[in-house]
């Protein structure tokens, strides 16, 4: 059984949380990051999101697909929080899928605003 479920939450410090919760034999939360730099020379943002989790959660994750508006990056390390970085406008369309090493996929669909500004 499967069940996804998403919150935003923010802090003193406008982190955004993305809460992903999938019910496997026990429940399993996944948490990402993310933050949007502008670059001034190019009129974009560079966008960085990772999955903000401890260890053994990490070490649970294969891999995570990043399609960020049109351009899919795929992160296959455990070691950098599966971190994603890409160039896109001040609103973007982003599409998570985390792929389990038991084989199970979380897929998350997320509007991110450069206005929220977070760290990652």
């Amino acid at each position: 059984e499967m069940m996804a479920l998403v919150i935003l939450k923010s802090n003193s410090f406008h982190i955004k949380r993305i809460e992903e919760r999938l019910r496997i034999t026990t429940p399993l939360k996944i948490n990402f990051n993310y933050s949007a730099k502008y670059v001034d020379t190019q009129n974009q943002y560079e966008w960085l999101v990772c999955v903000d989790e401890d260890e053994e959660i990490l070490n649970r994750i294969e891999k995570v697909e990043y399609l960020l508006d049109s351009d899919l990056i795929v992160s296959t390390h455990s070691a950098d929080r599966f971190a994603m970085m890409s160039l896109g406008g001040n609103k973007v369309k982003l599409t998570m899928t985390v792929i389990f090493k038991n084989g199970t996929k979380l897929k998350i669909s997320h509007q991110l605003d450069n206005a929220d500004n977070a760290l990652c």
